[in-house]
């Protein structure tokens, strides 16, 4: 069996620094290309955030507590607005629906009751 009688040179310090400074910046490139790419301006809200907002709404409202006066009462967003009505259920019981409308899209809606203490 032959064995190998040529040796390799060893490449210098200097060539070593300059192949992996040109593979960092392609590297560098071509992560910057598909965060590009990714991005993009999209009008369609989120749903988590559509749902957060929704959230807090509810929240305010348990906070402010509900005039039974107030049939409707809206709640502004960057992407829409929540309208939330009110009716009478039993005794000192509202009612209350939560829809979102959002702007050229689909809609949440959520009932739940509150009690007037």
């Amino acid at each position: 069996m032959k064995q190998l009688d040529q040796k390799l040179q060893a490449t210098s310090l200097l060539e070593t620094i300059v192949s992996s400074i040109i593979f960092m910046i392609i590297f560098i490139i071509a992560m910057h290309s598909m965060t590009n790419l990714l991005v993009h301006e999209n009008r369609q809200p989120g749903y988590l955030i559509v749902e957060n907002d929704m959230k807090k709404c509810r929240s305010l409202i348990e906070k402010e507590g509900i005039d039974k006066n107030v049939n409707e009462r809206y709640f502004s967003f960057p992407w829409g607005k929540v309208r939330v009505s009110v009716s009478p259920y039993k005794d000192n019981i509202l009612l209350i629906h939560m829809a979102s409308e959002i702007e050229n899209g689909q809609s949440i809606g959520y009932h739940f009751l509150y009690a007037n203490e």
